[in-house]
């Protein structure tokens, strides 16, 4: 598990760039829009199971999950993030993690909700979850399911648990809970920045 906000940076942030930026490379050619929703190629395919497997990582940090546990499952994920977000969900202005919508830059006005009808009795349900796994096991048979939505969603999942795992170090270090750079592609309203100013003071940007 990651003791600070230095590892964070090396061990996450630094490769959660590198997807997004793959991602960035992809939209050169399949534009940020809803009609490319359906679209599906290799390269989504590949982009997704890789931003999949991360989720899984970052998920197990959240939760203290050892990360060679192969029985750890989108249960524990689930029960993770609900736990990880309660404080949270009152500065993001919402009541519950299904809630959760993010803004997609470069666009006038898209909004996605990656944890939209994320249920606890089904969280293997969650549409680009369930997608990611269906390529995984039989792709020969699920290739449409490696779609732009479930890559677009996927990829803003993975980049609200970074920043919910850099705030999560805020609290243990009370080191800046910010990455060393934005995101190109997302950004979340009401997401305060704090930073120490003092043993009594912290500020919001």
């Amino acid at each position: 598990m990651i003791n600070d906000r230095k590892e964070f940076i090396c061990n996450y942030w630094k490769y959660y760039c590198i997807l997004e930026e793959d991602f960035v490379e992809l939209i050169k050619y399949v534009d940020l829009r809803e009609s490319n929703y359906a679209t599906t190629s290799n390269m989504i395919i590949k982009q997704l199971q890789s931003i999949c497997s991360e989720f899984e990582i970052i998920c197990k940090e959240l939760s203290n999950i050892n990360m060679n546990d192969k029985r750890a499952n989108i249960k524990e994920y689930y029960q993770g993030i609900i736990e990880n977000t309660k404080e949270m969900l009152p500065e993001l202005k919402i009541e519950k993690i299904q809630d959760l919508h993010i803004n997609i830059r470069q666009t006038k006005s898209m909004v996605i909700y990656p944890f939209k009808e994320w249920k606890e009795e089904s969280p293997w349900e969650l549409f680009w979850w369930k997608n990611y796994n269906n390529v995984k096991h039989s792709r020969t048979v699920n290739y449409e399911s490696g779609n732009f939505e479930s890559l677009l969603n996927a990829l803003g999942a993975l980049y609200f648990l970074e920043r919910l795992l850099v705030r999560k170090i805020y609290y243990k270090t009370r080191e800046m809970d910010i990455p060393d750079s934005q995101s190109a592609i997302f950004y979340i309203e009401h997401f305060g920045v704090k930073w120490k100013l003092s043993d009594e003071e912290y500020h919001n940007c």
